[in-house]
C-alpha cells in the first residue's frame, strides 16, 4: 500500500482489502469486520478509511482480485526472472508506465493514464514521514543477558536481565532492541 501511495503521489480516501490476516482479523458478513491493529495504525497514518470485502460476495471480491490475475497474465508472463525485490520493482514500474497504464481499461473504456490524470486531484497528500513498517516483537531477556530472536541469541546490557524489551526488525534486515 505504501509503495502504491508513493507511486501515485497521494492517498485514496478509502482502501478496499481482501480478508488477509495482515489487515482483517475477523471478517464480517454484517456490520464491521475486526481489523488488525497495525493496519488501523497504517490507515490513521495515511488518513484512509479501511474497507474489507464481505466474505462470499463476488462483487467486491472480484474488484479486489481481478488485478492479481491481470498482473499474473500480463506482467509475469513477460518478466519471468529478476535479481531481487529492487529489480522486480523496477521492472514493475517500467511495465506500468509503458504497458499497463497505456491500455484501454475494460470497464471504463478509457486509457488508464489519461483517466488517472483527470482523477489525480482527488488524492490526499502523502504524510511528511513514511509509515514505519518494521516488525515489532516483545521479548523477555534471559537472566544470562541474552534475548532470543528468530533462533538467534543477542546479548544485551546486563541491567536488562529478566526485563521485557521490544525488538525492531527493519525490512532491510537491521535488528534493534529497545528497553
Amino acid at each position: 500500500l505504501i509503495r502504491g501511495f508513493e507511486y501515485f503521489g497521494g492517498v485514496t480516501g478509502e482502501v478496499l482489502v481482501d480478508n488477509q490476516k495482515s489487515a482483517v482479523l475477523e471478517p464480517s458478513t454484517e456490520g464491521q469486520p475486526v481489523f488488525n491493529e497495525r493496519f488501523l495504525d497504517l490507515a490513521a497514518h495515511y488518513d484512509f478509511t479501511p474497507r474489507a470485502c464481505r466474505p462470499y460476495r463476488a462483487r467486491t471480491k472480484g474488484k479486489d482480485e481481478r488485478m492479481v490475475g491481470y498482473i499474473k497474465q500480463h506482467f509475469f508472463v513477460r518478466y519471468r526472472r529478476f535479481e531481487g525485490w529492487e529489480h522486480l520493482n523496477q521492472l514493475g514500474e517500467k511495465w506500468l508506465k509503458e504497458e499497463a497504464d497505456q491500455r484501454v481499461h475494460g470497464t471504463v473504456k478509457e486509457v488508464v493514464a489519461e483517466r488517472f490524470e483527470r482523477e489525480r486531484s482527488a488524492l490526499k497528500a502523502l504524510p511528511v514521514k513514511r509509515y514505519d513498517t518494521a516488525y515489532l516483537e516483545v521479548r523477555q531477556v534471559g537472566w544470562d543477558g541474552y534475548a532470543d530472536v528468530n533462533g538467534n541469541r543477542y546479548s544485551v546490557p546486563a541491567v536488562l536481565s529478566g526485563q521485557t524489551v521490544i525488538v525492531r526488525i527493519g525490512l532491510e534486515g537491521t535488528l534493534r532492541i529497545f528497553q
